[in-house]
């Protein structure tokens, strides 16, 4: 962006053809790229924020504010009153149980039809506790039979209004909803292991192939995200990284892994950010 302008005495005599004149002038760049700036957790603020299981409470209020029960549930939970999910990748790799999927549909299901709710109420020694209510009166049949369904899967009452959520594996009693929540780094570890890694690093003893990739007869494997490999730049990317002469990355027509993305920057940005000690930052350019 330039200006300038030009400034002229008029009050000279016009028989002498003299003028006096002055010119000023300048000029200015304007730049619009924001910064995001990390700041690193390290000793108990990591270990708070990346390796503490996410609370069931948080998980299910998730719900509340609209989050696909098919999205958060598969991602933040191991396993819901025994039933267990898919784990991709360490020493307990393993197909998820079909029980555990049914319940995350049949979680949908009451979701959509505006059938569950959560409040928290005052437990034993006056800690809160968080409750999933299932609505039971002027509901649809199809809500009805889903609430049935469910409460058999769980082994849990069938008749009853309401069900305390707690975190572990397995329920104390018939109202119990135990739900074994992944941390942060067990989230970040399960999704790495359904990266489509080059079978050239595989060979190569770089990392190991997923799960995901793997051909397990007879088992129904799931994909939380997509993450593909190619050595060529991906043309339609959504994020993309280069890392040993390959692209990792997700297809921007991908809405359910690009969904998925999301959901995970939503709970990085819900965790601890680091302590004011002081520690060098990171700034990365946005645009």
């Amino acid at each position: 962006m330039n200006l300038s302008a030009n400034f002229f005495d008029g009050g000279s005599p016009a028989e002498f053809g003299t003028t006096n004149s002055a010119s000023v002038g300048g000029s200015g760049k304007y730049t619009d790229r924001p910064t995001i700036t990390y700041s690193p957790i390290t000793g108990s603020h990591f270990n708070k924020t990346f390796m503490t299981p996410i609370p069931p409470s948080s998980i299910m209020f998730m719900l509340q504010a609209g989050w696909p029960a098919e999205l958060v549930l598969p991602i933040t939970v191991e396993a819901i009153n025994g039933q267990r999910a898919q784990h991709s990748a360490g020493l307990r790799e393993q197909v998820g149980e079909a029980g555990f999927y049914r319940i995350v549909e049949l979680f949908g299901v009451l979701q959509r039809g505006g059938a569950m709710g959560m409040r928290v109420t005052k437990g034993e020694g006056m800690q809160d506790s968080t409750v999933i209510v299932i609505r039971r009166k002027n509901i649809p049949p199809e809500i009805e039979a889903a609430a049935i369904e469910l409460a058999g899967l769980l082994d849990i009452r069938r008749n009853a209004g309401e069900y305390t959520i707690s975190f572990g594996e397995v329920a104390k009693n018939d109202t119990d909803l135990a739900m074994l929540t992944r941390s942060t780094l067990a989230i970040m570890v399960e999704l790495a292991g359904q990266v489509r890694v080059p079978a050239s690093h595989v060979a190569d003893g770089r990392t190991m192939s997923s799960l995901a990739d793997k051909d397990i007869a007879g088992a129904k494997v799931r994909r939380l995200v997509d993450i593909h490999s190619s050595v060529e730049q991906p043309a339609n990317g959504f994020v993309a990284v280069k890392y040993r002469g390959h692209w990792f990355w997700i297809d921007d027509r991908d809405f359910k892994s690009k969904r998925s993305f999301a959901y995970l920057m939503l709970l990085f940005s819900l965790t601890e950010s680091g302590g004011k000690e002081g520690l060098p930052l990171v700034t990365i350019p946005a645009g």
